[in-house]
């Protein structure tokens, strides 16, 4: 419930703290008195959409601010988006907007700044507020299903299907994306199994690529390679001149003096060994010489294998273009082939599950459907007998239900609904109906043309929903219009007896309506220095007894009208099997609701 409401500088009023009972209050006041700038600040509060125009003149900037008391089931609700947005402070719930002048307006969430969504979405349900100008859920037909199932006790059922339709419908998406994607998906198999068996074949081996490339290059020169080493050994050991047989005639001249200098001993040696290392050089180059062999044949496989090997390694071996590379990709490449067989057979399994889950969603929306129906008939029957006490006996409510078959024809059934047509809500599109009047045909409530109607309604719709409808406050303007008499103390009868188990706030222009409430704020003008502002007063009995002998006979109050509205503040709070006269008139002072504020 709304505990206190703050006000600065918003419209007329230019600073005003409310303090908010529980049960019903009535707001009263002259018109023009600015009762309805209560009923804008509070919408305010819950998320309505500001305009700078309510600034008031001379000021720079508006503020609302709004603090609530929350239930147990409504901090089971809030608390989770408070701590998801880091709002959190407790218990504790306050709202506060600062409309400013120059556009920057703010709006806090227990002190920490957040956006006007975010507002609207931690708001949602703790309030209604009804009334010809307002934005409340009886205009909202989405609403109008879960205001069913709460009466029909099948929100659990309900919150299953959405959930299990939502399911239905990713696996379904799942479904055609795989089959969408079958086509691409076999073409890149093949692909993959046709690299796969490539490298495979290719029998690589780590650093293949390095000595292939230096084993073509030395059959390519193969030619020169023999006549040069051939020319080579030639010289060294073949020719008349020798260098095998010169450095040997040295070798043996030195010998013979070696003797005369120690110094020619050494040298003799080095040259000895240098001779034997020349010796099996000149050995190995005769051998490579004869051995040297090529033929176009054995270039022409070694080039072959290069290409493919370089080809290999353009399309796995990465930058670099090694040949490890290409061996390490075989892994990746086997698990992108088991990933597309998987999703070639999580494409079946996803179909049989979509099947499967379709059926029994389908069974469970059928079975939902006939409940709401049957619960929609209880509640059409309850909605008439509140309309016909609130002055509105010729009004009928219905709720309407329409299902939809192939290619979204309507039908005349749920059991002919088709799965295709199935939604969050099940198989039903629901609205609730009115007939206001005698000849006239059922039309959306939201089709409501008046303000009165449109209240009244609201109020004999919450009468029959107070057991199950999990809002806290309910705030009226105009409930009112069009009624008087025995109607508007029946009117006040209802809101009394909501606020037994609600907050209501309602402004009233009705004593039978005002004289029944709990709490009473009286709304008046006040003008100073040229400036007029506007004020809100909890009002004690005695001052009640002036503001309802106001309502009933105008500016000048007689003691006959206050004998009246003593009268009525007394028989209001008294329980209809309560207000019994005697035969000298007297009325019983007993009261058994909620103590009146004042």
């Amino acid at each position: 419930m709304i505990n206190t409401l703050t006000i600065s500088n918003f419209a007329i009023i230019e600073h005003q703290r409310i303090t908010f009972s529980g049960g019903y209050t009535a707001i009263t006041g002259e018109t023009g008195a600015g009762k309805s700038i209560l009923i804008k600040a509070l919408a305010l509060a819950f998320g309505g959409r500001a305009s700078t125009d309510v600034i008031r003149t001379g000021s720079r900037e508006a503020i609302i601010k709004a603090e609530f008391a929350l239930s147990e089931v409504q901090l089971e609700t809030i608390r989770p988006l408070l701590n998801e947005r880091g709002l959190a402070d407790g218990d504790r719930f306050v709202v506060r907007r600062i409309i400013s002048a120059s556009g920057r307006s703010r709006i806090d969430v227990n002190d920490c700044p957040t956006r006007l969504s975010v507002l609207k979405e931690l708001t949602a349900g703790l309030a209604d507020v009804i009334g010809q100008h307002a934005s409340h859920d009886l205009l909202e037909s989405e609403r109008h299903v879960s205001m069913l199932d709460s009466f029909a006790g099948t929100t659990a059922a309900a919150r299953s299907i959405a959930s299990r339709v939502t399911r239905l419908r990713a696996l379904q998406r799942e479904v055609g994306r795989l089959r969408e994607s079958a086509a691409i998906r076999d073409a890149r198999t093949r692909t993959l199994r046709n690299q796969l068996r490539e490298i495979d074949m290719a029998g690589l081996a780590p650093g293949e690529d390095e000595r292939l490339g230096q084993d073509l290059e030395r059959l390519q020169h193969a030619e020169q390679l023999q006549e040069t080493t051939k020319e080579a050994f030639y010289t060294l050991r073949e020719s008349d001149a020798s260098i095998l047989d010169l450095l040997s005639s040295s070798i043996n001249q030195l010998q013979r003096i070696s003797h005369l200098d120690e110094a020619l001993a050494v040298m003799v040696d080095s040259l000895s060994n240098a001779q034997v290392e020349i010796q099996e050089t000149t050995r190995d180059l005769g051998r490579y010489s004869d051995g040297v062999s090529f033929s176009p044949e054995e270039i022409a496989e070694l080039q072959e294998r290069q290409i493919l090997i370089d080809g290999l390694k353009a399309q796995h071996g990465g930058e670099e273009g090694r040949i490890e590379d290409v061996l390490e990709s075989v892994s990746g490449l086997q698990e992108e082939l088991d990933s597309l067989a998987w999703e070639d057979d999580r494409s079946d399994e996803a179909a049989a599950e979509a099947d499967a889950l379709q059926a029994t969603v389908m069974i469970e929306a059928v079975n939902l459907s006939l409940t709401r129906q049957e619960a929609a008939l209880r509640l059409a029957t309850l909605v008439e007998a509140e309309l016909t006490q609130l002055g509105m006996p010729a009004c009928r409510f219905r709720v309407r239900f329409q299902h939809r078959g192939e290619d979204g024809a309507l039908v005349a059934a749920v059991e002919e609904a088709t799965a295709e047509n199935l939604s969050s809500n099940g198989l039903d599109e629901l609205e609730f109906l009115i007939s206001p009047n005698p000849g006239e045909g059922f039309k959306s409530v939201a089709r409501i043309a008046s303000g009165g109607e449109l209240s009244r309604t609201t109020l004999a719709l919450k009468g029959a929903l107070i057991a199950t409808d999990p809002v806290g406050t309910y705030i009226f303007d105009e409930v009112d219009t069009g009624i008087g008499g025995g109607v508007a103390e029946t009117v006040g009868r209802k809101l009394q007896g909501v606020g037994e188990a609600r907050q209501v706030i309602c402004i009233t222009h009705l004593p039978q309506v005002a004289s029944c409430s709990h709490q009473h704020l009286k709304v008046f003008k006040v003008v100073e220095d040229n400036r007029t502002f506007s004020a809100v007063r909890s009002l004690s009995r005695y001052e009640r007894v002036d503001e309802v002998s106001r309502m009933l006979g105008g500016a000048e109050i007689t003691a006959k009208t206050r004998e009246h509205a003593e009268e009525m503040i007394t028989r209001a709070r008294l329980s209809p099997e309560q207000v019994v006269r005697t035969d000298g008139g007297e009325l019983p002072l007993v009261w058994s609701g909620p103590t009146a504020v004042g």
